[in-house]
């Protein structure tokens, strides 16, 4: 389950940028799907809360407990 407390929505975030150049945020996620490219990396596929998509990639090796239908944070 997501929290709400700590949840800003993304829309915001250009106006809190403007203080600070090295800025950094957490994205609270569900993951849809997992690609394995290879034995050492993997890329999923998220949403979050505002049913927008984000990729990135990951090691297999670190991440291997990661399941498609969790939720997960991701900095």
């Amino acid at each position: 389950m997501l929290s709400c407390q700590y949840i800003t929505e993304l829309k915001h975030l250009n106006e809190m940028q403007k203080d600070d150049k090295h800025f950094d945020f957490d994205l609270q996620v569900k993951i849809l799907q997992i690609f394995k490219l290879d034995d050492y990396t993997s890329e999923i596929r998220v949403i979050d809360a505002t049913n927008e998509v984000w990729h990135a990639q990951i090691l297999t090796q670190k991440f291997k407990w990661l399941r498609e239908g969790q939720f997960v944070r991701i900095r």
